[in-house]
């Protein structure tokens, strides 16, 4: 890709939108989007690889959340405990009804 002074975007839509912004009347956009349509398929095993660690770290944030909320909990800090659960029911809630809980919860 460096021969055609180019580099690998850093997400799928990046990847598609460099595709969709190139000129195909210019001799060199034409090789670039060729070049892309090949790697396609590479390119989307990369984006799913990396989609794939960043729900992996996800969970594993999500885990150390819980862990820290059983330790407020056996700590004796229930209302420190009650409202970091709070907030993750909140989070895990549909948007639109997020200001509504917020509201009169």
């Amino acid at each position: 890709m460096k021969e055609l002074n180019m580099e690998l975007p850093s997400t799928r839509e990046n990847y598609r939108n460099l595709l969709e912004s190139l000129n195909l009347n210019n001799e060199a956009d034409r090789k670039r989007y060729s070049l892309l349509l090949k790697l396609a398929g590479a390119a989307d095993t990369y984006y799913s690889s990396i989609d794939a660690q960043q729900e992996k770290e996800k969970q594993l944030a999500e885990q150390k959340y819980l862990m820290e909320i059983q330790w407020m909990e056996l700590t004796g800090k229930k209302a420190e405990a009650l409202a970091a659960k709070r907030e993750l029911e909140l989070k895990a809630m549909d948007k639109s009804l997020q200001f509504l809980q917020n509201q009169y919860g």
